[in-house]
């Protein structure tokens, strides 16, 4: 969800064109259309490889959330766990494998998904030891419960 809401990409008030000539002014306006368009296309290049839903180009926040909230309501879920095949540990190559999913019944289901998936084996994977900081940092920012951080606290009272 892009929280910017909608961008005024023409002149306004706050532009100061009075020492610019005309190329310089429509210089300025495709600057900004420009910015604009790539502040969201990383929003939707997210959206589109990992099936979700882009909200942008408005200020009402609430809908867009609401929007998402409705798309959870009724959706499947399906796994796929590749055979061992798909990890080729020999070669140390990591190749893309691309998915599709074919509906039988067009129009009564909309499919979002991630495109595909590169083969590497959890066992490849190298597990880096993290700082305490960067534990916590992780824990924080992570949209999953984290367990492993062991913290303490204690209450100072300063007068």
């Amino acid at each position: 969800m892009n929280a910017m809401g909608l961008q005024t990409l023409s002149l306004t008030a706050a532009d100061s064109t009075g020492e610019m000539n005309a190329d310089q002014i429509e210089q300025s306006l495709t600057n900004r259309r420009v910015t604009a368009f790539e502040v969201q296309e990383g929003l939707d290049y997210l959206a589109h490889e990992t099936g979700g839903i882009p909200i942008r180009n408005t200020n009402d926040l609430s809908g867009g959330i609401r929007r998402v909230m409705e798309d959870q309501k009724g959706y499947y879920l399906i796994g796929y766990r590749p055979d061992d095949s798909t990890f080729d540990a020999r070669t140390g190559r990591r190749t893309f494998h691309k998915l599709s999913v074919k509906v039988l019944r067009p129009g009564k289901f909309k499919v979002r998904m991630r495109n595909g998936f590169y083969g590497v084996a959890d066992d490849d994977q190298i597990a880096k030891v993290l700082t305490p900081r960067e534990q916590i940092l992780s824990a924080l920012t992570s949209p999953f419960g984290a367990a492993g951080v062991h913290l303490r606290l204690t209450t100072l009272v300063c007068q």
